[in-house]
């Protein structure tokens, strides 16, 4: 069994601006996927050679400022 422990405090505050403002079911949604993306940038960046801590944050400044999601999804 794989124990599951909490993003980072700079990844998860960033996931919780990105997602508020969504229903319940979208805001799980759209947090799995960017939290995926980060990590997998992440990963990518500490191949070139960068620390862990460091390849997060540049994940996480490429990514830019979390955008107002309140209104993905609307028409």
């Amino acid at each position: 069994m794989t124990a599951v422990t909490a993003p980072p405090p700079a990844l998860e505050a960033y996931l919780r601006r990105a997602t508020a403002g969504l229903p319940p079911a979208k805001r799980q949604e759209v947090w799995d996927e960017l939290e995926e993306h980060v990590y997998c940038r992440a990963e990518q960046l500490e191949w070139q050679g960068a620390a862990p801590e460091q390849a997060l944050a540049q994940a996480l400044a490429e990514l830019g400022p979390p955008p107002g999601a309140t209104h993905v999804g609307r028409k």
